[in-house]
């Protein structure tokens, strides 16, 4: 089933464009570009396209950082008991790992625990109590969790003496909870430097003040590799402190410094001298991820604290193996997910929304991603134990998966989530009545618009300006990721030449020609195949990253083929 996109480029300003490529020496292209990323003066320009080696960071304020940095001072001077309590997604795993190595090295008497995805679920869970009391624990510090645990903090300060930090990068909040000390950026004006942070870059935050207000020697930006990969697994704005930390965190990993994400990428066959934003969300974080999916968190905090060549191998072929189980578990959904759509759905229909016994909670969120993908409609999947039902939704176009879910609320236990993804949890017998519910408010509420795909475009470009030079000057623009896509551009300035499918026949692999010189340039469309008859006509658009493809020796540009038209 083909989903056809709606193309939307950005408002082009070709005097303001010229402008900023008289003055910085670039491409008026790659000046849009930087237009279209919300950068709105020379100076942001500048600072945007630099290495950030000058870049200072504004800290937390003092009034924040002081009860967090003297809590955690003392604990280590008096040798009281810390208990790190993590969530169990990549930007969790990063944080416990990353603050147990740092604290351990300051001589701290540190733990941590992550709860189950399956047993305590998501957040704080109210069973640290008793762990608290049994573990004698004299200081709690939530890592990506925590900010909105009223009722569980409030339990904590109530039957335990336990010091509560939260770190964490959640909206807070009208009610908070009791805690000591709490680094979150949201605390902070929209403009500051931290207000992109996920909770790895909080946690780094806290080590770089900790050093330097007690001038204790230890490299923090050592840390750097660990804070890019739980930034861009969180799918955090890369801008201001975030950016800066991806930029150097992606030399680190390149580097391969790091013993457990070098297991990791060996394991895995990665062998690309350089490390990309992209990597580290298709082959790093997955196999992360799929230890809080399958199995249980802690092995990916074991494998990022792992100290010895044979540990860490060992550990990453666990998590290999895990994440080949996570692919085979959404792919069997998923196929059984597209059989209900030819069985089910009518061209009326708005939203698909399934329910499985027996399907794993941990995979039905990537399964729900694809289903969109496949049909074009929000995807709502529910998997049924049999006592609860753990529901996940994504969405597509303009459409906020939330609030339709929220005109159906009164269905469910509990539920959160944004415009394009949510989470709740449901009774069984209530899951007839709400799949019939859902499917009346879509189609009451969507229109087949707002179901379209939207395809930001950056700018069109000509075929003569498609060059090595175009594409070095537009890495100056790295690292790409949330906040700053990859550029996009469209042109149908070229000729389909010859093309055919490759892969498993779902890839498209393409050459094309210059209408008005000679550039003859490569392309490659993943999942494209569907669009392959287009390539018969004469006339065509192209909607492409630029790209360079090595091979012998030789480096050429290629066109990553995103969508034909």
């Amino acid at each position: 089933m083909s989903v056809e996109k709606r193309w939307q480029v950005y408002p082009g300003n070709t005097s303001v464009c010229q402008g900023l490529s008289d003055r910085l020496n670039i491409h008026p292209t790659i000046a849009q570009v930087l237009l279209n990323r919300d950068l709105r003066s020379l100076a942001d320009v500048k600072q945007f396209m630099s290495d950030y080696s000058d870049f200072q960071i504004t800290p937390f304020p003092e009034d924040l950082l002081r009860p967090v940095l003297d809590i955690v001072s003392n604990a280590i001077k008096h040798k009281k008991r810390i208990l790190l309590y993590g969530d169990y997604d990549v930007d969790g795993i990063t944080s416990v790992s990353m603050m147990m190595h740092f604290l351990k090295r300051c001589g701290a008497d540190v733990q941590f625990f992550i709860p189950s995805r399956f047993i305590e679920g998501y957040g704080l869970h109210i069973s640290v109590v008793d762990k608290i009391l049994s573990e004698r624990i004299d200081v709690l510090i939530t890592l990506d969790c925590g900010v909105s645990n009223v009722i569980e903090i409030g339990a904590i300060k109530e039957k335990t003496q336990a010091a509560v930090i939260v770190m964490d990068h959640h909206t807070i909040p009208d009610k908070e909870p009791a805690y000591d000390g709490m680094l979150n950026p949201k605390s902070l004006d929209s403009k500051h430097d931290l207000y992109d942070l996920c909770t790895a870059g909080v946690v780094y935050e806290f080590m770089r003040m900790y050093t330097s207000q007690f001038s204790i020697d230890i490299d923090v930006e050592g840390y750097l590799d660990i804070v890019a990969l739980g930034t861009i697994a969180d799918i955090a704005q890369l801008k201001g402190a975030n950016r800066l930390y991806t930029q150097k965190g992606l030399e680190l990993l390149s580097k391969r410094k790091h013993l457990g994400i070098r297991a990791m990428l060996q394991v895995a066959g990665f062998d690309r001298s350089q490390v990309s934003p992209r990597d580290v969300g298709f082959v790093i974080g997955p196999r992360l991820n799929a230890a809080g999916r399958i199995a249980h968190a802690s092995l990916g905090v074991s494998l990022l604290l792992s100290e010895s060549e044979d540990e860490a191998t060992e550990i990453a072929h666990r998590l290999e193996k895990l994440n080949i189980e996570r692919r085979a578990l959404d792919g069997d959904i998923l196929k059984e997910c597209m059989t209900l759509v030819q069985e089910t759905i009518t061209k009326e229909d708005r939203a698909v929304v399934f329910a499985g016994r027996g399907w794993h909670a941990g995979v039905i969120g990537i399964a729900a991603s694809k289903l969109v993908e496949k049909t074009g409609r929000p995807a709502v999947m529910i998997a049924d134990d049999g006592s609860i039902g753990r529901g996940s939704a994504r969405s597509i176009g303009d459409v906020s998966i939330y609030y339709l879910l929220k005109s159906c609320e009164e269905h469910f236990i509990n539920f959160g989530g944004h415009k394009q993804a949510a989470g709740f949890s449901i009774l069984p017998e209530k899951i007839p009545a709400f799949q019939k519910a859902l499917r009346e408010k879509a189609k009451s509420m969507l229109s087949q618009e707002q179901l379209r795909p939207i395809l930001t475009i950056d700018a069109y470009m000509k075929s003569s300006d498609i060059s090595l030079d175009f594409i070095n000057g537009l890495n100056k623009l790295e690292p790409f990721g949330q906040g700053n896509a990859q550029p996009l551009f469209y042109t149908d300035d070229l000729v389909p030449v010859e093309f055919r499918t490759v892969g498993d026949g779902s890839h498209v692999k393409a050459s094309f020609r210059s209408k008005t010189g000679p550039l003859v340039i490569d392309g490659i469309g993943f999942n494209l195949s569907d669009k392959m008859g287009l390539l018969n006509k004469s006339e065509v658009s192209l909607a492409f990253h630029l790209g360079l493809n090595e091979w012998q020796g030789r480096v050429q540009v290629q066109l990553q083929l995103v969508d034909i038209k």
